[in-house]
This record gives structure tokens, C-alpha cells and sequence, in this order.
């Protein structure tokens, strides 16, 4: 487990590791139930805040007793946090103790090292797999050394779960998957992992992995809550790789250096989605008059970033502000956008609350000052960096 930490539990679980260390495991395993209850509850007798009274904790087992405290709805979630020593500690304790505390412990693994990436991978029991509510494997000091071989390991896990148990497994709970920087991850590695463990996934990041259109089929066919995806830099994609979503309800798109990005995508693929609220595209010059009639059809996007746009005049970049005036958030960064867009945006966004203009060198702080007098300049530096706030 060293490999692993808690993010965030109540503060009791750090009350109940200071009782485990100083308390010799092997005797406190050995007690009778009543008496480790009622050493437990003699710790805790002043912690009337978590809705327990005195003979409530000494009637209640080891594992209710750390259940019913961690989930009672009298209990402040945000209370504390216990490190990850603190709950491996109590899973030292007994069986009761860790069958209550482990899936607590493994909600959101953080591995932070070649050796953590390698011992989670390949001890990663069936029965905690499923716990897994958040699996981020894109931290910078990791990302290089997950491969196909490791998401197998982990796909091994869940499917062990599924199919050795002769009772009813516990549900598969992982919501978000984060591979944005894996470039050793294929298909090879991804789909058996999306097969087995997608079934409630909400959030997918899969930048930079040289995926094919069989992984998004995949991630369609078995995440039918899927909400936000984001696709970055991933070349071997090819138009059609979007229409697998048509029926999903995703609110957040992120299309980033995405050279498959076209018209022909925009108006047969992105036009399907009208549920979205959040569209990110990087990259993308060549698509301004497919943008405008875009957003005719996606008109309850809400955040809108249009990025890297060298080629893209700023009479272009103004038609696509004007087509797309009901946004709160326009986010524009190393532009030839000027002051013809900043002049549309003055015109007809009368729902923006932020406007990010970094490194738009065409646009100066007079300009603004001179077509935006509704919003407040939050950062300007040499007419180059420039964030606005609606005043």
C-alpha cells in the first residue's frame, strides 16, 4: 500500500490510528470484540460531534463502527484528512477493521513512482479493483512507464473480480480514468480495460495515447454515462471516431491538435452534440466558416475555447465570436484576433462573465478599454496577457 494515500476522510480515522500505534496489534486482534469496542469507545468518548453516543460505539463491531462513523450524515466529510499510514493502520487492526477501511483506501490511488506504478499493477487485488473510484495515471513522474502490460494488469484484476467469486461481485466503481500523457497505451491495453471496468465512467482523458477509432468505439458501447472526454494529440484517430457518441449526453469536448479535425467532422460529427456545455478546440484553423454554423446547432454551450489560430484572420475570428454570443466563457489564447473582435465581442456577447485573451498580440489594452467598458481587466502585461471579468 505504499503506493497509495488518502485524499480526504473524516478526522476520526486519524483519532483511531493514534489508537492503533499505541496499542500492540497482535493483542488488540486478539481481544474479544466487546473489549476492543469498549477501548475504542473510551478514546472516543469526547467525540459526541460524529452523532455516536458512549454505549452506541461500545455496541457496535469494529467495521460498523468505522462504517456508520465515516458515512453518518451527521458526520462533516471535510473534517480532516488522514494520511495513508493512518488508514493502513487500521486495516492492521483486524479483519472486521480492514474489510471496512480498504476500499476507503484504495478510492483514489496517487502513485508517484516507477516502483509504486509497478506494485500497484501487479498486487492490485480483484476485490479492491473495484473500489477504484478515480485512477489517474498521468502524473509527470509515471506517465512514461505506463504500458499496454500495465493497464493488462489492471484489466486482469477487474476481470477476476467479475468472474472468480461465486457470490454476486461488488459493483465496478470507477467514474474517471486520467491516461493524458501515456504514449506507450494502444488499444492493446485500452479496450480490455474499458470493456471491463467503463461501465460508470463519467470523466475520460486520454491525450497523447496513440489510440485508434476501436478504442472510442470501446469507451461508446460500454460508458453510456460518459460526460467529458478529452482527446489530445491523438493522430492515429480518424474522421468517424465521434459518431459512436451520437447518443451519449457528453458536456465536455476537448479537441487539441486534433489534424482529423475538418469540416466534413464538424458539420456530420460535432453537430451532434447539442447537449454539450463545454467546447475546447486547439488548433484548428481552416474550420471558422464550419465554427459559425456550429454554433447555430450547439446552442447550449456555455465555455467556449478556440486556440492557436495563426491562420485565422481577425475578421474570421469575429464572425465566429458573433455566431457564438450567448457564451459565458470565451477563452482565446495566441490569436490574430483584433480589435474587429474585440468590437464583436463588446456587440454581442451580452451573457459573458470571462473573457481570456492571452497572448493575443493584435489586441491592446486601449482597444479594450475602448470597446469593453463592461468588463474589468484582471491581468495585462505589455498589451500581451489579458484576462477580463465582467464588472
Amino acid at each position: 500500500m505504499s503506493c497509495l494515500r488518502i485524499p480526504s476522510i473524516t478526522s476520526w480515522l486519524f483519532h483511531v490510528s493514534r489508537l492503533v500505534a499505541h496499542e500492540p496489534v497482535g493483542a488488540f486482534e486478539n481481544a474479544p470484540l466487546g473489549e476492543k469496542a469498549q477501548r475504542v469507545a473510551t478514546r472516543l468518548s469526547s467525540m459526541y460531534q460524529f452523532g455516536l453516543t458512549y454505549c452506541e460505539m461500545v455496541e457496535f463491531s469494529f467495521g460498523n463502527l468505522i462504517i456508520d462513523v465515516v458515512y453518518d450524515s451527521n458526520v462533516d466529510q471535510t473534517a480532516g484528512v488522514a494520511e495513508q499510514a493512518a488508514l493502513a493502520a487500521v486495516c492492521l487492526v483486524s479483519r472486521d477493521w480492514y474489510q471496512a477501511a480498504v476500499a476507503l483506501l484504495y478510492h483514489e490511488p496517487q502513485i508517484d513512482s516507477l516502483h509504486g506504478l509497478e506494485k500497484f499493477a501487479a498486487n492490485l487485488a480483484p476485490r479492491n479493483a473495484a473500489s477504484i473510484k478515480v485512477l489517474m495515471l498521468n502524473k509527470r513522474e509515471t506517465k512514461a512507464y505506463v504500458t499496454d502490460s500495465v493497464l493488462q494488469d489492471i484489466a486482469s484484476a477487474y476481470r477476476q473480480h467479475t468472474t472468480g467469486t461465486r457470490t454476486i461481485p461488488a459493483p465496478i466503481q470507477l467514474m474517471s480514468l486520467d491516461l493524458g500523457g501515456c504514449s506507450h497505451v494502444t488499444d492493446v491495453g485500452l479496450v480490455p480495460l474499458l470493456a471491463l471496468a467503463g461501465g460508470n465512467l463519467t470523466d475520460v482523458i486520454l491525450n497523447q495515447c496513440p489510440i485508434s477509432n476501436l478504442a472510442l468505439v470501446t469507451l461508446a458501447a460500454h460508458s453510456p454515462n460518459l460526460r467529458c472526454l478529452s482527446l489530445w494529440r491523438n493522430f492515429q484517430l480518424a474522421p468517424g471516431c465521434l459518431l459512436p457518441f451520437r447518443h451519449h449526453r457528453l458536456h465536455t469536448l476537448d479537441l487539441i491538435g486534433c489534424h482529423w479535425l475538418n469540416h466534413d467532422v464538424i458539420r456530420n460529427e460535432l453537430a451532434l452534440f447539442g447537449s454539450l456545455r463545454s467546447l475546447r478546440l486547439v488548433d484548428c484553423d481552416g474550420v471558422a466558416a464550419s465554427l459559425v454554423t456550429l454554433a447555430n446547432i450547439l446552442v447550449g454551450v456555455e465555455v467556449l475555447e478556440i486556440t492557436l489560430l495563426w491562420e485565422t484572420c481577425d475578421a474570421e475570428i469575429a464572425n465566429i465570436v458573433r455566431a457564438w454570443r450567448s457564451v459565458k466563457v470565451l477563452r482565446m489564447h495566441w490569436t490574430l484576433a483584433g480589435e474587429e473582435t474585440v468590437r464583436a465581442i463588446s456587440e454581442g456577447m451580452t451573457s459573458l462573465e470571462e473573457l481570456d485573451l492571452r497572448w493575443c498580440e493584435n489586441i491592446k489594452e486601449e482597444m479594450v478599454r475602448k470597446w469593453l467598458d463592461r468588463v474589468k481587466l484582471m491581468r495585462l502585461d505589455s498589451g500581451t496577457l489579458l484576462r477580463c471579468k465582467k464588472l
